[in-house]
């Protein structure tokens, strides 16, 4: 009798696990993504849990160096501008008003923008990847400028704490 480990090491097939959270998940492909609060029932209208908020700014940013992004953001590059816009964008991620980690959705122009600051789309950029924004992942100092805006899922329990927005 052959035991099951052996008979999944021979099958050739590479054994792999896929995880799948469907809790926030947007209800249709159409799903209004306009930035409402939405609770309770009010999901299956909408299709958002949630509230959307953005993050974008004017301008180029591709292309300028650290120093320069510190000056634009009215901070002095001193001798390290790396170091210092690193330490930057880790204190401004701290300070956001946001869950440890939140939802990648496409971004709208609707979408309401309650920190309008550089500093906080330069601290959201490079703590996303194309899905996710994660507080404590290391700043990836190589997307600054590639996307000029960014929207965020964030759970209804955060939702509130959010301050009133710009748009």
């Amino acid at each position: 009798m052959s035991e099951p480990a052996s008979l999944l090491h021979n099958s050739g097939c590479p054994v792999s696990s896929v995880v799948r959270y469907a809790g926030l998940a947007l209800t249709g492909a159409d799903a209004d993504l306009g930035g409402g609060v939405a609770r309770g029932d009010d999901h299956r209208k909408t299709g958002v849990v949630g509230r959307i908020i953005a993050f974008r700014v004017e301008g180029r940013l591709k292309g300028l160096s650290h120093g320069q992004i510190l000056r634009r953001i009215g901070h002095d590059p001193g001798d390290g501008p790396t170091r210092t816009l690193i330490g930057l964008i880790e204190q401004r991620a701290s300070e956001l008003q946001l869950p440890d980690g939140a939802v990648v959705v496409p971004h709208l122009p609707g979408h309401p923008c309650p920190w309008p600051d550089l500093l906080s789309l330069i601290a959201i950029v490079t703590k996303s990847s194309a899905h996710v924004w994660l507080r404590s992942k290391e700043p990836r100092l190589t997307r600054i400028g590639e996307p000029r805006a960014v929207s965020l899922l964030v759970p209804p329990t955060f939702a509130a704490d959010i301050p009133e927005t710009v748009s």
